[in-house]
């Protein structure tokens, strides 16, 4: 994504990880997420109203979620699709460090909605 974005002019990039860190110090911090997501969506808002290109760089492992981004995309006049980029599991661990993210990572896997609907784009 990186090289992608290089070249590319008035793109932004919103990860909840990235305000993570920038916040707390870390990316793996989830004791503050009322904070992150007040400061994603404020970011989001902000980016919409640009007109930028937003690419949002989360997991997004429910329907709900990339929907609720949908019907914003709709609100803004925007284009919307969803790039689902599936990892090796051993990348996904070795992504978060100690014990605490496998049983997270399963989690997440096994509550994973997979994308299906025509937003999504191979």
């Amino acid at each position: 994504m990186k090289k992608f974005i290089k070249h590319r002019k008035n793109i932004i990039v919103l990860s909840r990880d990235t305000i993570r860190e920038e916040l707390f110090g870390s990316r793996d911090d989830m004791e503050h997420e009322k904070e992150v997501t007040e400061l994603f969506e404020k970011r989001l808002k902000s980016a919409l109203l640009e007109r930028a290109s937003i690419i949002i760089d989360n997991t997004n492992i429910k329907f709900k979620t990339r929907e609720r981004y949908r019907k914003l995309a709709d609100e803004y006049g925007y284009a919307y699709f969803i790039k689902y980029i599936e990892r090796p599991l051993d990348e996904l661990y070795d992504a978060r460090s100690g014990e605490k993210w496998k049983s997270v990572i399963h989690r997440m896997l096994m509550e994973f909605e997979y994308p299906t609907d025509k937003y999504f784009c191979a």
